[in-house]
């Protein structure tokens, strides 16, 4: 059809709309004679209403599919060719391959890189011959620069882009193999839980473009793809907008209506302007199909205008009663679940979430169990409201014709927004100086350094101090986020982090709403928040919170001078710990190096967090190997705690714990047990027994008399804290897991094989939803060894081999399933193999350990004796001998798998 103007459009609009309210049989008939002496118009509503009907297929398409037959006409006026049937083949160092996926902007081809060294597969973005259309050519080079901002774990990166020779417009994008966010939750059967695990990774990744001031205005099931990990990735932001893109770049938006009206808010449809609350409607819709399987509004798919017409005058059903009715999934979903869709999906756009971060923030209490902000919504207003009489008009005039009205008002109202969003009031940041002093001195009275965590008061003062915060201080939110920021860290000391995560939340929700959310307060709420969720376990979203800090803090500092000064450096921290939960430590020992520069030149040396840094950085060369420099680097902390706070305090003894935990290491037993007991004193004098640094001085301990080979008094140690385990709620202030498999490794090595696989294997039961853990592979090569030890060599090497996947970035300690594995082979008879590999970790640990240590005598015990019986006898003896005798005089082989290797080593050389 022709482009009508807007004057025609509004002499037909109400003659349309007597049409469209019509039964199908008498709109041909009312048409002829309304349209009697004006076959233009009669030719204009014809149009529309054949293309309103030809229109189901076409629903869950980007609008700009409707467009295709006229792109062809106008491609054809300007004598250009439409597709790529000579457009290239190659760009830059890679070579298309077959085609992925075609849209009304171009078509994405799968890539393979033919020059350099390295294969790569990519996803190669090719626009439509862009030469016949500048307007285009525009919107696809801002899709490049927005591309190129979003740098985030669960948006698909942008490599490379450019215009080819030919005029092509490209983009070389991540290729991500995965599957559509229904398909993958309806191919692996997951459950509610899993899917709403689903939807907060989306949120968060949607949230980041947000706080870089992007809109996606896309959002469906194939823009949504879900790796083999369970990670998503969030695809095609090229038909995004920056919220604060100006009034002449708002007008070349060409033939393109950015949305695919089955995913569109209503404001969408409606040609009213788009904002953050339409990324949360669309969000919304994913969220309905993927709980309940069925689309928000699947009875208005048979049209464009019955799907607008359901879409903007109410809501859809209730979650819970579209699926089958009494079923378990609908009681669950009925309540808080319904609440959450429903209130994503709320007409107007300011009835709906503020942002992701609050669709975030109600999943998390929804898991928690917690009130949620959208069950304090009136449901009056469930209704809806009526819209204007000619919503039709709207929705066909938006659907099918081009460049119908700009959004130039809007983009002008959202820049004023930002504005003052991001204006900072110094007049009532001062009047409340007083007011923070004092509330600082409050909390830190409840500071269980100072009043112990049992004492009433203390706590009564956090719960009042916190509600006094929320009441007393809306009026000054910048000192109220950071008044909120003390208390949550003050709840994570005393280990409750169930109730730090609430406060930080609510933290997160007063920054939204007073729109204070480019601040370096608020960079710190979302770390923290990041070191919550890395206690919960929620790594891609402990990731995701401390990125956003760094990223809030970078751009601070890059666009309004900010200084790199000690909150910074404690941002960067925070995010290096988030890593370091995964295992990242070759990237994170760099990153906490720079931090400790930073301090060390900004700040006096009596700075507390120099000695989370060097303390930090500990962990990190331990992990690594380095356990000279993580030992000395532990003392280091530990004296610069101990000149700040003194010898009884928990920041003190958490210190010499850890330090405990690397003489271990370096099996200098006498010091290792002196600093775990001197530390579980103070702990249990502050705390009592009961508290997750109590239990867990109690847990090192513990381990130290095993490995001091006293395994009678470490199982008795270990049995009571598992049976105390047993009686309290785990929560994400302690981890009872590690107990329950350090009491399995004792009870295997007193020859209580029976009781030791019971403990192995329930544990593998509760971390199997946790697979990524490293506790999994750990747990995997405990069980392994206790297999060998009985000579079930086939079992034992099957376990190694799955523990190796899980213990890829463990460093040194991966070395203990890969000599298991050696030793199994040798077990079978395959001496050249086990060689081969006991020797690679012989290397290894010889260049981290001291002669002496047990993990160098086990290597060389069993490279000896793999190459005795792979005739290199000579050497074998040799190694056996030096290696036997330093084993005599080595605790850690009077028991286990070591007392075994040294009986095979001493009977080989008795031959």
């Amino acid at each position: 059809m022709s482009v009508i103007s807007k004057t025609s459009w509004l002499s037909a609009q109400d003659l349309l709309d007597q049409v469209f309210d019509l039964p199908e049989e008498e709109q041909n008939t009312y048409i002829e004679n309304a349209c009697a002496g004006n076959p233009k118009m009669k030719q204009t509503i014809l149009e529309l209403l054949d293309a309103e009907k030809r229109s189901p297929s076409l629903l869950n398409e980007p609008v700009n599919h409707f467009l295709n037959a006229f792109h062809a006409t106008q491609a054809q006026e300007h004598n250009c060719k439409l597709g790529f049937d000579a457009g290239p083949t190659t760009i830059g160092a890679f070579e298309l391959k077959e085609e992925l996926g075609r849209g009304g902007m171009g078509v994405v081809y799968r890539g393979e890189r033919v020059q350099g060294d390295f294969e790569q597969t990519v996803a190669i973005k090719l626009l439509y011959n862009n030469g016949c259309n500048r307007a285009l050519s525009e919107r696809f080079k801002r899709e490049q620069q927005m591309l190129a901002s979003l740098d985030h774990p669960n948006v698909a990166k942008l490599f490379d882009g450019g215009i080819t020779e030919d005029g092509h417009a490209y983009l070389i994008m991540e290729f991500v193999d995965g599957l559509a966010i229904d398909a993958y939750c309806d191919k692996w059967q997951l459950g509610l839980e899993a899917r709403l695990r689903l939807i907060q990774q989306v949120a968060a990744a949607v949230d980041f473009a947000h706080r870089h001031f992007i809109v996606h205005r896309d959002l469906k099931p194939s823009n949504i793809l879900v790796k083999h990990d369970g990670s998503i990735k969030l695809l095609d932001f090229g038909i995004a907008k920056l919220i604060d893109e100006s009034p002449q770049m708002e007008l070349t938006q060409g033939f393109g209506i950015p949305m695919t009206p089955e995913y569109a808010a209503p404001e969408q449809l409606l040609n009213q302007p788009v904002s953050i609350a339409s990324d949360v409607y669309q969000l919304g819709l994913v969220s309905y199909l993927i709980v309940t399987g069925k689309s928000a509004h699947s009875n208005a798919r048979h049209s464009i205008v019955t799907l607008v017409k359901q879409v903007c005058q109410k809501l859809p059903p209730l979650p819970s009663s579209v699926v089958t009715r009494h079923s378990n999934l609908s009681r669950a979903l009925k309540g808080d679940v319904d609440a959450i869709v429903l209130k994503m999906l709320q007409l107007e756009p300011q009835q709906r979430y503020s942002s992701m971060a609050t669709v975030q923030q109600d999943i998390s209490a929804w898991f928690q169990h917690k009130p949620l902000v959208a069950r304090r919504a009136t449901w009056a207003y469930l209704a809806g409201r009526a819209l204007r009489r000619h919503w039709q008009v709207a929705a066909v005039v938006t659907v099918l014709l081009m460049g119908l009205g700009s959004y130039t008002t809007s983009s002008i109202w959202q820049a004023r927004a930002l504005a003052r969003a991001y204006a900072v009031s110094q007049v009532q940041q001062a009047k409340a100086e007083r007011v923070s002093s004092f509330l600082v001195n409050i909390f830190m009275a409840a500071d269980p350094n100072v009043s112990g965590l049992e004492t009433v008061s203390a706590r009564q003062l956090l719960e009042n101090g916190e509600q006094r915060i929320t009441e007393e201080l809306q009026q000054v939110p910048g000192v109220r986020n950071h008044m909120l920021n003390i208390l949550a860290q003050i709840w994570q000391r005393q280990g409750d982090y169930a109730h730090a995560q609430q406060t930080l939340e609510k933290a997160q929700q007063a920054a939204i709403i007073s729109r204070k959310t480019v601040t370096p307060e608020y960079a710190k709420t979302l770390s923290l928040l990041g070191i919550n969720h890395m206690f919960t376990g929620g790594n891609e979203l402990a990731k995701a919170f401390a990125q956003q800090g760094v990223d809030i803090y970078n751009y601070l500092h890059s666009q309004q001078g900010f200084t790199e000064n000690d909150e910074y450096a404690y941002l960067l921290l925070l995010k290096a710990q988030v890593l370091n939960a995964e295992g990242a430590f070759d990237k994170t020992e760099s990153l906490v190096e720079k931090v400790i520069a930073l301090l060390e030149a900004n700040s006096t040396p009596n700075n507390e967090y120099l000695t989370y840094a060097y303390s930090e950085l500990a962990v990190i060369q331990h992990m690594l190997g380095k356990f000279t420099a993580a030992r000395a680097n532990m003392s280091l902390a530990a004296n610069l705690q101990k000149q700040l706070t003194g010898e009884n305090h928990t920041y003190y003894t958490t210190l010499i714990t850890n330090l405990a935990i690397l003489y271990r290491d370096a099996e200098e037993f006498e010091q290792a047990e002196q600093l775990a007991r001197e530390a579980l004193r103070i702990h249990e004098s502050i705390f009592g027994a009961d508290h997750v640094l109590s239990l867990h001085s109690k847990r090192t301990t513990a381990v130290i008399l095993h490995r001091q080979g006293k395994l009678a008094e470490a199982e008795k140690l270990l049995r009571e804290l598992v049976a105390f385990e047993e009686t309290i709620e785990q929560t994400v202030a302690y981890d009872s897991l590690p107990t329950q498999l350090r009491l399995g490794e004792v009870l295997r090595d007193r020859g209580k094989h029976t009781d030791a696989r019971q403990q192995f294997e329930e544990l593998l039961t509760r971390l199997a939803e946790h697979k990524t853990n490293a506790l999994y592979g750990r747990a995997l090569t405990e069980l392994a060894k206790s297999e060998m030890l009985q000579g079930n060599n086939a079992r034992a090497f099957e376990l190694y081999d799955h523990a190796l996947f899980f213990l890829e970035n463990q460093g040194i300690f991966k070395t203990v399933a890969e000599l298991g594995k050696a030793r199994v082979l040798y077990h079978q008879g395959n001496y050249d193999e086990s060689r081969e590999l006991a020797n690679a970790v012989m290397h290894k640990r010889q260049a981290v350990f001291e002669p002496g240590h047990s993990w160098v005598i086990e290597s060389e015990l069993a490279v000896g004796l793999a190459d005795y019986y792979s005739n290199h006898r000579e050497g074998a003896i040799q190694l056996l001998t030096s290696a036997a005798e330093k084993a005599g005089k080595n605790p850690g082989f009077t028991f286990g798998t070591n007392r075994q290797l040294l009986a095979l080593a001493n009977s080989t050389l008795n031959l």
